[in-house]
């Protein structure tokens, strides 16, 4: 990418394979998230994800951002045989049904060219836009919840609560459904915890099902402890 005139950070994603940051000019040099994702497969990466299951996950996990989200496919091979349908039917049913760009490169210096250009497109939109930023600990959960609602109002907060879990990385629709299972919303969750004297105790709340046995492995039980019992959110 530098070769195109880009300057580009690697870094741990929660989702997506691209994104977009704004830095201050002076000052702090603080960072804002822009409203773009770029999701990119290489056609035998869309195969496995479909074959494995990782590929509904995934969908499912950018289909309730508020970003604008682009699926980005890397057609340098032909398809399986056997997934050829269901490459054609992931590919007329992104735009379609899930509302993402959907666009389709032949090589990698094709996807460069790609990138290069939405980068300065991007640029090119927010060049002299003022931007405002909102840090967790200034945000209520209210606030987040109302955001993740906007795209269905219909939701029912048991689904919102399981969205907000599948959001963290490594959480799957199953482990997040053991856990919404027993704890039906996240005050729910953060009630119990309150009744916890220590993290310790916490993390055996988050590991076990309802039958009491371990669900969820105890690296993913301190990850989503770090965030639903953030300061911010235990009120």
């Amino acid at each position: 990418m530098g070769r195109h005139g880009v300057r580009l950070l690697t870094r741990a994603l929660e989702l997506g394979d691209f994104i977009w940051v704004a830095k201050e000019r002076a000052g702090e040099e603080r960072e804002v998230v822009l409203d773009y994702i770029v999701e990119r497969k290489t056609m035998d990466d869309l195969v496995m994800s479909i074959k494995d299951g990782r590929y509904k996950e995934q969908k499912f996990r950018l289909a309730n951002t508020t970003a604008n989200v682009t699926y980005l496919l890397e057609e340098s091979t032909a398809p399986d045989p056997t997934f050829k349908d269901a490459v054609e039917t992931v590919m007329a049913q992104l735009p379609v049904l899930h509302g993402f760009t959907l666009k389709r490169t032949s090589t990698k210096d094709d996807t460069a060219h790609f990138l290069a250009a939405f980068t300065q497109k991007i640029a090119q939109l927010y060049e002299r836009t003022d931007l405002y930023a909102l840090y967790m600990r200034d945000v209520d959960i209210a606030t987040v919840t109302d955001a993740l609602t906007t795209k269905s109002k219909n939701l029912q907060l048991q689904d919102v609560w399981t969205k907000q879990l599948m959001s963290v990385r490594g959480v799957s629709g199953e482990k997040a459904s053991k856990i919404v299972m027993r704890y039906p919303t996240m005050r729910s969750l953060l009630d119990r915890l309150a009744g916890c004297r220590n993290d310790a105790e916490r993390l055996s709340v988050l590991a076990c099902d309802q039958t009491g046995k371990a669900a969820i492995g105890p690296a993913l039980c301190q990850k989503i402890l770090e965030i639903v019992w953030a300061p911010s959110y235990k009120g």
